[in-house]
């Protein structure tokens, strides 16, 4: 089963990028995306309220980027050893190293 892009949040990227040990540049090089994306990617709505911005979404409550990043993203963590989990009888969409 593939990982919807729409499902992807900016805490599946963080979490991902903290079980491999990766900095936003790292990820940056290896997707060929800009930093900012990567930043904007797993920016979330409380951050951007506590900050004192809009968090004004138009609805989306997944990461703020296309869908050909999300995908890009994935497919990238995915190589490097992370395996996104879908929602399930056992719990919710998450993030794991792979066997």
């Amino acid at each position: 089963m593939t990982f919807n892009p729409e499902d992807l949040t900016p805490g599946h990227l963080r979490a991902a990028r903290a079980l491999l040990g990766m900095s936003g540049d790292d990820l940056a090089k290896l997707t060929k995306l800009g930093l900012s994306t990567i930043r904007r990617a797993e920016f979330e709505e409380k951050d951007a309220e506590a900050e004192g911005k809009s968090a004004e979404t138009g609805g989306k409550k997944g990461a703020q980027i296309t869908r050909a990043n999300a995908q890009l993203l994935i497919s990238t963590l995915e190589q490097e050893g992370i395996r996104f989990l879908p929602a399930d009888e056992s719990g919710g969409i998450g993030v794991r190293l792979s066997d």
